[in-house]
């Protein structure tokens, strides 16, 4: 897939913070706890087709039921979650993912 070109994915709000969430692996339900604590009102049932909407892009893996992010960054945000890098730079096979602060 060398030179494929793929149009940016941009996450904002929950969407934004579950995939955050996911820098560490996680299950469904712990994305759900973490995205409650930021006011959302989810099981791990509802974030789920999400999830896996982002493996389908090839920007996340699942593995027994649990995630872990994978894409690379155009640019990162600070961000309150202690633990996440700056990352810069590109990936010809996966899409990249723009995270918009809000």
């Amino acid at each position: 897939l060398s030179g494929t070109t793929v149009a940016p994915i941009t996450l904002t709000g929950l969407e934004r913070s579950a995939y955050i969430i996911c820098d560490r692996v996680a299950s469904p339900a712990q994305v759900a706890a973490g995205l409650s604590r930021e006011g959302g009102s989810l099981t791990g049932e509802d974030v789920t087709p999400f999830l896996d909407d982002l493996v389908e892009a090839g920007v996340m893996i699942r593995s027994n039921g649990k995630y872990l992010a994978l894409a690379v960054f155009d640019r990162f945000p600070d961000l309150p979650t202690a633990g996440l890098a700056k990352l810069t730079g590109s990936c010809d096979h996966r899409e990249k993912i723009l995270l918009e602060s809000e």
